[in-house]
């Protein structure tokens, strides 16, 4: 039930099936007794929350059935699987089934334990779903408000279980039309939500960090869903929304950004010790991934072990309260609309890209889009898209059709940006904070509806987050630079890229010639290693092959020297770059005889583990090296990330396949 708890889905059904699997073998518990039940029950409701419905509806239905034959009256353990099996018919739609199954349960849990109870106050909340779902906001009110009051006794108004219930009375209060008594609520519970994280997630790993936001940010994008419903929205709650972003966007990498920098700079022995050790163990898991299962049978390797022992390195690391605490304190730093405003030039704007997810609508239809638009008067814009299903599928795939193809497209303006030109004026120069979709496209080669391109109008300035905004204009002296480019791939199978080795000598001698003291690397130089041996440069340029695989499918063999099924739980296995030796590591890898660290194919996992104190741009001068997993609100999950929690605060990427000759003369354009 933990594991469940932190999301993660894999484990927590293994445990159950485990304790099951006892069960039925116990002469104490047998499959028609209460305990047994109740763990097929918590199986149930596991399915249901990764959406396998009718998996959870059987289950459930099977233990309604048994319980009918095994009692005389109904109990409140009858009463728990009515209450859960209702609350996933309102997830199916099956409204009426839901209706009669609430009806019963309260019915059953008021004789047996009382309407002071807390299952009577869970099942009351599922009653207010039910109605707000059918329309009836009035009965939503009254069991809400009742549920609330119960809850507010039995647990407090600090508890999560409060504050869950508080969210469905603001979104009945938001549709009923009373959106300042909505707001003040979700406020309540969105500051609530940031408490919590800073309270519950020092004890976890960054696995069980990224799974617990992915489902507690819901409670965000239900609010800005709830927004973006409307097209005319107070200025106060705009900016509300604005503050959140700057407090949550791209949460998780920023708060192990700080982690490590603080670790790294820390006088504590134990600490940096205890840090290393986890390095060494993710170095170790990067290596033994590219063993099949057959071969780690025969190598008598527990990866499972070792993902545990990684993660208990984690977990000691994050439990450092001061250091967390402090990364999280800086997280929660608010920068306002005002402040932000006064960081804006009578030119510029900053848009602030919010992807909505399907099931954090209510209607649970589709992705939607949503973007504000700060001015220097403090003033916000808000521009809604409620087609974001085809935002992020058929029409990227045409967007991108186009640029592949050099095609003229007279689409992707009119779909991603004309809505938002009114609000940007005559503002020339734009920060960009992406969200889904727009982190893989490009708004200035968007053709104008007259003639040209946007990049006439414009220039976009990328933000990860839109306190960012805060540290623009600090010009910092760059005097030390890697270069690396045209590695001695080692086979003929990966295309040789004698571009690289002309843009990589005309950029060292540009360099040099302004006083920077450069490190050329090319051939069999240019290698995984270097990247760990000069890290202390201010500029890293790397011109070589870059990789990024979408999907995994079907696929039995190695790829890039991973095997497939960690690629599939791992989107950071799935991007890299190719350095000197890449080719021999692909045609006869041998991850036992041969490092990861140095057999010349560098993911986004390791670089991820490298540090980079003093690097303030890398210049990543290959194919798709913008590319990754996209997951909205903390960004691309591949080199772009990598880099960042790395500790590099400006990159330059790709996000197409380029020709060598036009990247060569690009990058040597002064």
């Amino acid at each position: 039930m933990l594991r469940q708890t932190l999301g993660n889905h894999t484990d927590a059904e293994t445990y159950y099936n485990a304790a099951l699997t006892l069960a039925e073998n116990s002469k104490v518990m047998r499959e028609k007794s209460n305990n047994y039940q109740r763990m097929m029950a918590n199986l149930a409701f596991m399915h249901q929350e990764k959406g396998d419905y009718q998996k959870a509806e059987s289950i459930y239905l099977d233990i309604l059935e048994q319980k009918r034959k095994q009692l005389k009256s109904k109990n409140a353990d009858y009463a728990h699987i009515l209450n859960n099996l209702a609350a996933l018919y309102l997830l199916m739609n099956k409204n009426e089934l839901a209706r009669q199954n609430l009806k019963e349960a309260l019915s059953v849990f008021e004789q047996k334990l009382g309407d002071e109870h807390p299952a009577y106050a869970h099942s009351l909340q599922n009653t207010g779903i039910y109605y707000r779902i059918t329309g009836e906001y009035e009965q939503a009110n009254v069991a809400l408000n009742k549920c609330l009051a119960l809850k507010k006794n039995i647990y407090g108004a600090q508890h999560p279980e409060y504050t869950e219930t508080l969210e469905q009375q603001a979104i009945v209060q938001w549709l009923k039309g009373e959106t300042l008594a909505a707001q003040d609520m979700y406020q309540k519970v969105l500051n609530a939500e940031l408490e919590y994280i800073q309270n519950f997630m020092p004890a976890m790993s960054e696995a069980e960090k990224s799974r617990y936001w992915a489902r507690n940010r819901q409670k965000f994008n239900r609010y800005y869903a709830l927004l973006a419903q409307n097209d005319q929205v107070d200025q106060t709650i705009l900016q509300t929304v604005l503050t959140y972003q700057g407090q949550t966007k791209a949460l998780l990498m920023n708060v192990s950004d700080k982690i490590r920098s603080l670790i790294l700079s820390s006088d504590d022995i134990q600490l940096l010790h205890l840090y290393h050790n986890w390095v060494d163990t993710k170095e170790l898991l990067m290596q033994y991934y590219g063993l099949s299962k057959e071969e780690l049978a025969e190598q008598k390797v527990n990866l499972d072990s070792l993902k545990r022992k990684s993660e208990d390195f984690e977990r000691q690391l994050s439990e450092n309260s001061d250091l967390f605490n402090t990364a999280i304190d800086d997280q929660k730093k608010i920068a306002d609309a005002t402040l932000l405003a006064t960081e804006l030039k009578s030119n510029e704007v900053l848009v602030e890209f919010i992807r909505i997810e399907p099931e954090a609508t209510l209607n649970m239809n589709t992705a939607s889009y949503l973007a504000l638009v700060l001015h220097t008067n403090e003033s916000i814009d808000h521009v809604n898209w409620k087609n974001g299903d085809d935002m992020d599928g058929k029409y990227y795939k045409y967007y991108l059709n186009a640029i592949i193809n050099y095609i003229e497209d007279d689409i992707s303006y009119g779909v991603y940006w004309k809505k938002l030109d009114e609000a940007i004026g005559s503002a020339d120069r734009i920060y960009l904070v992406a969200d889904g979709i727009y982190h893989q496209i490009n708004p200035l080669t968007f053709k104008k509806p007259t003639s040209g391109y946007r990049i006439e109008d414009h220039k976009i300035v990328h933000l990860t987050n839109n306190k960012d905004l805060m540290k623009q204009g600090s010009d910092q002296k760059l005097n030390s630079a890697l270069i690396i480019g045209n590695p001695a791939f080692g086979n003929s199978e990966i295309t040789p890229l004698p571009g690289t080795a002309n843009e990589t000598r005309a950029i060292n001698s540009t360099l040099k010639s302004n006083g920077c003291y450069t490190t050329l690397l090319q051939g069999g130089e240019a290698t995984e290693a270097a990247l760990r041996l000069y890290e202390d440069n201010n500029i890293i340029h790397v011109a070589t092959h870059g990789f990024f695989i979408r999907d995994t499918g079907n696929k039995q063999a190695a790829a890039f020297g991973i095997q497939p099924e960690y690629m599939v739980d791992n989107p950071l296995l799935r991007s890299g770059l190719l350095m000197a030796g890449a080719g021999e590591t692909m045609e006869n890898y041998d991850p036992m005889m041969r490092n990861s660290a140095t057999n010349g194919i560098v993911t986004s996992y390791e670089i991820l583990n490298l540090n980079f104190p003093k690097t303030k741009m890398v210049v990543l001068s290959a194919c798709e090296t913008g590319l990754g997993e996209i997951r909205s609100g903390e960004g691309v999950y591949g080199l772009q990330r990598a880099f960042q929690v790395a500790g590099v605060p400006q990159l330059v990427m790709s996000l197409w396949k380029v020709d060598d000759n036009a990247t060569e003369q690009l990058m040597k354009n002064d």
